[in-house]
C-alpha cells in the first residue's frame, strides 16, 4: 500500500493581513531573527508578514508534561496505524527523566488510557500502550473533544512545560466544528501554556485545523510521507518540539501606523 505523498511545515507565522512583532524595549537588529515579506497594492495600501524567532535565554522547565493524542478512528488502519505507532515510539523514547506524559485513545470520544500522568519508561507507560494497541480502530473522531480532553489535563500555568502532540488524519467528522468552537478550545490551550504539534497521518488528511491550532499555540505540524523512516523522523521531529521552549508574549506594542494585525492575539514564539 502506497501512502501519500510528503511534505513538513514548520511553525509559521501566517498573516492574512499583519502581524504584529513582540518587544521588551528597543531590541538590536536581528535580535528576533526577524524575516519579512511585503506586498504593496496599487491602491497604496500596503501589507506585511513578519516572522520571529526569539534568541534569547529561557528558563529551564522544572518539570514537563506532554498529552499524546492517538488517533483510533476508522480510518487509522494498515499502514497508517502502524506508522502512527512508529512515530509515537520514536517520540516516547526520546523523552527525558523529567518528562511525564499521558496518553489518550481519540475518535468520538476522548479515552484515557492511564489515570494520570506517568513516566514514558515504566510499567505504567506500558499498560497504557497495550491499551492502546487492543483498540479496535472505529468510528469516526471529535476533533474538539480530543483537544478540550488535553487541556482540561493541565492547571492554571506553572513552571511546568506543557505540550501536546496529536497523530492522526486531522479529519473531524464526528463534530464539523465551527470557528467558535475552535477558538473557545484554542484559546483554553493558550491560556494553559500547552503547544499542540500534529503528525498528520492517514488516507484522508485535513492539515487547516492542526496548522491553526500549531500557529496559536506554538506548536510543529508534521505530514507523513512514503519515505520508509519517513515515520521515525517524525517521531524525532515531534520530540524534539516537545522540549524546545515557546516563548508566550506579555507586552505587545505596536505602532500607531498599523491599521489591524492577525492573528489579534499575537502568537507564542518557538
Amino acid at each position: 500500500m502506497s501512502k501519500r505523498s510528503l511534505y513538513l511545515l514548520p511553525y509559521l507565522l501566517l498573516g492574512g493581513l499583519l502581524i504584529s512583532t513582540v518587544t521588551a524595549a528597543d531590541p538590536p537588529a536581528d535580535s528576533f531573527g526577524a524575516r519579512l515579506a511585503t506586498y504593496d497594492q496599487s491602491s497604496g495600501e500596503s501589507y506585511f508578514a513578519l516572522s520571529l524567532t526569539p534568541r534569547i535565554a529561557s528558563e529551564d522547565p522544572t518539570s514537563q508534561e506532554v498529552v499524546l493524542l492517538v488517533d483510533t478512528s476508522a480510518s487509522q488502519v494498515g499502514l497508517y496505524r502502524d506508522d502512527a505507532f512508529a512515530a509515537l515510539d520514536a517520540l516516547v523514547s526520546r523523552l527525558d527523566d523529567q518528562a511525564t506524559i499521558r496518553l489518550f485513545a481519540v475518535d468520538l470520544t476522548a479515552v484515557p488510557m492511564s489515570d494520570g500522568f506517568v513516566k514514558p519508561a515504566g510499567a505504567e507507560w506500558k499498560q497504557a500502550l497495550e491499551k492502546l494497541e487492543a483498540r479496535v480502530p472505529l468510528g469516526a473522531t471529535d476533533m474538539v473533544e480530543a483537544l478540550r480532553a488535553a487541556a482540561n489535563c493541565f492547571q492554571t500555568p506553572n513552571k511546568t512545560a506543557r505540550s501536546v502532540v496529536y497523530i492522526g488524519d486531522g479529519i473531524s467528522r464526528a463534530n464539523l466544528m465551527d470557528d467558535k468552537e475552535v477558538k473557545a478550545v484554542v484559546s483554553q490551550l493558550v491560556e494553559r501554556r500547552a503547544s499542540v504539534s500534529s503528525y498528520v497521518i492517514g488516507p484522508e488528511r485535513d492539515l487547516i485545523l492542526p496548522a491553526v491550532v500549531a500557529n496559536h499555540t506554538g506548536g510543529m505540524l508534521f505530514v507523513d510521507s512514503d519515505a520508509a523512516d519517513s515515520a521515525q523522523k517524525a517521531g524525532a521531529y515531534l520530540a524534539r518540539a516537545v522540549t524546545q521552549p515557546v516563548f508566550w508574549p506579555t507586552l505587545v506594542q505596536l505602532p500607531d501606523t498599523l491599521v489591524e494585525h492577525y492573528p489579534t492575539e499575537v502568537p507564542p514564539l518557538r
